[in-house]
């Protein structure tokens, strides 16, 4: 039984092993990639060929995808792809954290999708003269975190409804922590450092945000930012605290 890991990275481990990464030729590690994210639908010969050799001929693409599947056939098993026309990985031999993600979504393991991300998808995996893969990346990189994105929203709404002032705050974090930049997170996370009583938390939560915009993107705050920061120091003038 083998592993493609998709997130932090691009690899193929061997479950049970020492964890260490199967030396993989780029491309098929990128056709592994594909075929990961496209599940059980599999995908095309034809699309493949698109994603994978843009540039080659219709004969040339054929060609280096029918010797792709041969040597990873040879390399972990002659059923580790199942179909034909449209190829898929065989879960039998071939499992892969990107299922087990979406999986997790969907049975609402909100904590387990969270710990299977061990990083974005694909991380630092770059093709050379494969500039249609890369937007397929970039497309699924952005698709996977906005369904992370949501999950957790919808937990972190769900905790503040419920009171759970430790379990918002938590998910909150969670979500600033994927995008750093979005101010809608960012009022959330003070809204419920605020409600569970930590108005100096808020106030830093809203700073560190306003440092990142105005250092990182030269914008200005959000002003649903701002004025959380104005209120806060509003009520530590009146309690004659320092915030």
């Amino acid at each position: 039984m083998f592993r493609v890991r998709t997130f932090g990275g691009l690899s193929v481990i061997e479950e049970g092993a020492d964890g260490a990464p199967i030396a993989v030729q780029r491309r098929r590690l990128a056709l592994l990639a594909l075929l990961a994210s496209a599940g059980d639908r599999g995908m095309t010969r034809e699309r493949i060929m698109a994603y994978l050799w843009p540039e080659s001929g219709i004969t040339n693409a054929r060609h280096n995808l029918k010797q792709a599947v041969f040597e990873l056939r040879k390399q972990f098993g002659a059923e580790v792809f199942a179909g034909e026309i449209t190829l898929r990985l065989n879960a039998r031999v071939m499992q892969t954290d990107r299922a087990e993600l979406e999986r997790t979504l969907i049975e609402g393991r909100v904590d387990d999708a969270m710990a299977l991300r061990a990083g974005p998808f694909l991380d630092g995996f770059h093709l050379d003269g494969a500039v249609e893969f890369e937007r397929w990346m970039d497309a699924e990189r952005e698709g996977i975190s906005q369904r992370l994105q949501r999950a957790l929203e919808l937990e972190a709404v769900r905790a503040g409804e419920e009171s759970d002032a430790r379990g918002s705050v938590g998910r909150w974090r969670q979500l600033v922590a994927l995008d750093p930049y979005s101010s809608r997170y960012t009022v959330g996370l003070i809204r419920a450092l605020v409600a569970a009583g930590d108005a100096p938390g808020a106030i830093r939560a809203a700073k560190a945000h306003e440092t990142r915009v105005r250092e990182e993107l030269d914008a200005a705050v959000d002003p649903a930012v701002a004025g959380w920061v104005e209120r806060l120091r509003g009520w530590s003038d009146k309690s004659g605290s320092s915030i």
